[in-house]
């Protein structure tokens, strides 16, 4: 039997199907489709296509209603050359529903899914749908555009497109494209960048134009349209399919921010992160921006602004580190243990239900105290780990193991004050009833910190004594 991929190009190189180059869909594991994008009822359903990586010895494939109700469910083993070649009859008391069915196909955990238009043959019947990805838009949000219409696969061997209009109040897209998703899918898809309205003054400089407000682009992904605050995005569509135009909208308005401290809890002498989410500051979709805030503490009353960095482009979450010093009144934000430290955001896009122009977002936190530079836990190598595993085994003595001990007391992992007077003279020595702990720890059922500390404690009561303790 001779793979599909084979057939293809034989098809095309001596039957020459409305002379098209064939489009073979990204390297996915389950790969099929239909032989018509709807069927009526009593058609017989042809499956075709192929499995890259075979883990199982059949596929699954079932077929759902426009109800949610399996009509099909069909286990099919595979053939040799993992090829699938399946027909489904479309009749029976399940196949009543006039509308979209899909079909799934799933090997090995793994599923693809199409959707298909069935009913008495009349393609004015299936309206096509257009879908949104939100509800409401920012003014320099990412819009994505989905619209099923089986109707519009007019070749079940390459990706079709279609062509809709998309405007606001600030700008027009014309006959912009959209893509289909997949072979004989039905389904198709673009993304619209949002890119504001230019005669805005965000940050208040008195220079307008903090966004680009710009539109253009062909589709299905490179489109901008410039939008206005409390305005509306519309995405109209027509087809020789249907006799009327349908539409789509949603509202787009500036958005509240919000502010919050992220490590918890929060120590003096450390670095602590702050994090903004607003939408509405994503002004340059191909540059991560910057957003500003004022930490200040009480009662001491120290402040300083901070530059929060977008994380990616076009994220509209901004981060970055606030340093708080109980002994340096000159660096960073002064506080002390239960000093209440507060992060503020103005936030100068607000929804049209704010009577007010810019409003102050504000997060407090309290001090708990002077955080110590204990051990982190990736701080031990993993050849610590190794030998306390050999010693805790017999396959290394004791002076494999207190070597390991010296090295993390060397590289101050392991810290302890030593100020007995101990005999000099006295060797290095180690409980081997020790080994246990250290076995437990190289499985990992005792932590990093619990075994630091339990060593830390014996060094100081001089259970373990090594060279650098005396």
């Amino acid at each position: 039997m001779k793979l599909i991929c084979s057939l293809f190009v034989v098809l095309a190189l001596f039957i020459g199907i409305q002379q098209t180059d064939f489009v073979f869909a990204e390297d996915k594991n389950i790969n099929f489709f239909l032989d018509k994008a709807w069927y009526e009822p009593r058609d017989i359903i042809q499956i075709d296509g192929w499995i890259n990586d075979v883990n199982s010895t059949e596929i699954q494939i079932e077929i759902i209603n426009p109800d949610g109700l399996v009509v099909v469910h069909q286990r099919i083993p595979l053939e040799e050359v993992f090829e699938i070649d399946h027909k489904i009859a479309a009749f029976g008391e399940s196949w009543q529903e006039t509308g979209f069915y899909q079909i799934k196909v799933s090997h090995a955990g793994e599923s693809e899914s199409k959707l298909f238009a069935f009913g008495n043959f009349n393609p004015r019947t299936f309206e096509p749908k257009i879908n949104l990805d939100k509800t409401t838009y920012s003014w320099t949000d990412i819009v994505k555009i989905t619209i099923t219409s089986p109707n519009d696969n007019k070749n079940i061997h390459q990706i079709d497109k279609i062509k809709i209009d998309i405007s606001t109040r600030a700008g027009v897209l014309s006959d912009y494209t959209l893509e289909e998703n997949d072979f004989s899918d039905g389904i198709f898809s673009g993304i619209v960048t949002l890119t504001g309205y230019s005669g805005f003054d965000l940050n208040q400089d008195g220079r307008p134009g903090d966004v680009r407000g710009y539109t253009g682009g062909p589709g299905p992904e490179e489109g901008n349209l410039a939008a206005n605050p409390s305005d509306t995005i519309r995405i109209t569509y027509s087809t020789p399919f249907y006799d009327e135009k349908i539409e789509a909208k949603a509202p787009v308005e500036f958005q509240q921010g919000t502010i919050q401290w992220v490590d918890f809890p929060i120590y003096a002498d450390s670095k602590a992160l702050v994090r903004v989410i607003d939408n509405d500051m994503r002004l340059l979709p191909e540059t991560p921006d910057s957003i500003k805030v004022l930490v200040k503490s009480h009662p001491q009353k120290y402040s300083k602004e901070y530059t929060l960095k977008e994380t990616e482009r076009n994220s509209g979450i901004f981060e970055g580190k606030v340093e708080l010093n109980s002994k340096d009144k000159m660096s960073g934000v002064f506080v002390q243990p239960d000093s209440v430290v507060s992060v503020k955001y103005v936030d100068t896009t607000l929804p049209s239900s704010f009577l007010v122009k810019k409003l102050d977002v504000i997060a407090n936190a309290t001090i708990v105290g002077t955080q110590e530079k204990e051990l982190q836990p990736e701080s031990i190598p993993p050849w610590v780990k190794k030998t306390a595993k050999w010693w805790s085994t017999g396959a290394i003595g004791d002076d494999g193991f207190l070597q390991s001990v010296e090295y993390l007391v060397d590289k101050k992992i392991i810290k302890f004050s030593d100020n007995s007077k101990s005999d000099l003279d006295r060797k290095p020595t180690i409980p081997h009833w020790l080994k246990k702990t250290a076995g437990w720890w190289a499985q990992g059922i005792v932590s990093d910190e619990e075994f630091v500390e339990g060593i830390s404690h014996l060094l100081k009561q001089q259970i373990i004594v090594i060279r650098n303790s005396q």
